[in-house]
């Protein structure tokens, strides 16, 4: 982890942890304003039910944004693919775009590999587990995660659960991968259509003013680090990495 993750791992456990200190300060404020300690454990049952409800949303939601970050550079880092098409190449961990290599349809799905592997890790922590994830488009074209699952909490031998379902908008657009893919393809046919004065330069992608370009050229291939100019909900930002063959081989 780099040191950048490191610190925005560390500031996100400060915060739920200063939440969490937070509901137990008021959850003595409210026993004791309520003179309901001397009401038996089933009365301070009800109120630490009613606080741990609210934590636990609170983890959750915060958990949907953190994975939906992480998950959004994990499908950029990936190529576009959380299971790699068998028609597409590796090249130095990028995702070779070789002869019938193309990206997913529906880059939503892939995403959703990812986001479900990442928000399982997160929730198992805190003991949540077989929570549904699915993603839909509303009117407007924008996507949406659904995300819902029954929660149970247990204090002093009383059970209570709950159901938690949360409509979550991505505030990314998904064809940005289409559209970063097809720049470079571009790029590399105008490159290779110079023939012999090829000059590697690629200055069409180099000089797009929406997104930061790295490009090198090596063995043959290109390679793309692709990164938005802004920082996604002020968690970080989101590259797109992937691999172009130069002037690939044509078969007779």
């Amino acid at each position: 982890m780099n040191k950048r993750g490191a610190l925005f791992a560390t500031l996100t456990i400060l915060i739920m942890i200063v939440f969490v200190i937070s509901l137990s300060m008021r959850k003595t404020d409210i026993l004791k304003e309520n003179k309901i300690i001397e009401a038996g454990d089933a009365a301070e049952s009800i109120i630490s039910f009613s606080l741990n409800q609210e934590e636990t949303e609170f983890f959750i939601e915060k958990a949907i944004e953190i994975s939906t970050f992480k998950s959004l550079n994990d499908l950029g880092t990936g190529g576009g693919f959380f299971i790699k098409d068998s028609s597409c190449g590796l090249v130095d961990d990028y995702t070779l775009f070789k002869d019938g290599c193309n990206l997913p349809n529906q880059i939503q799905n892939e995403f959703l590999g990812f986001f479900s592997y990442n928000l399982d890790n997160i929730l198992f922590q805190k003991n949540l587990k077989e929570f549904g994830k699915d993603w839909n488009l509303d009117e407007n074209g924008d996507t949406h995660l659904e995300v819902n699952g029954n929660v149970i909490l247990t204090d002093k031998g009383i059970a209570y659960d709950f159901n938690h379902d949360v409509d979550f908008e991505i505030d990314y657009d998904f064809g940005n991968f289409r559209d970063i893919f097809n720049f470079a393809y571009q790029c590399v046919e105008n490159e290779r259509n110079k023939g012999p004065s090829q000059n590697l330069l690629f200055e069409d992608c180099r000089n797009d003013s929406e997104f930061e370009w790295i490009i090198k050229e090596k063995d043959g291939n290109v390679f793309f680090d692709v990164t938005t100019k802004e920082k996604y909900e002020n968690f970080g930002f989101i590259t797109m990495k992937f691999a172009i063959p130069l002037n690939p081989q044509i078969v007779v």
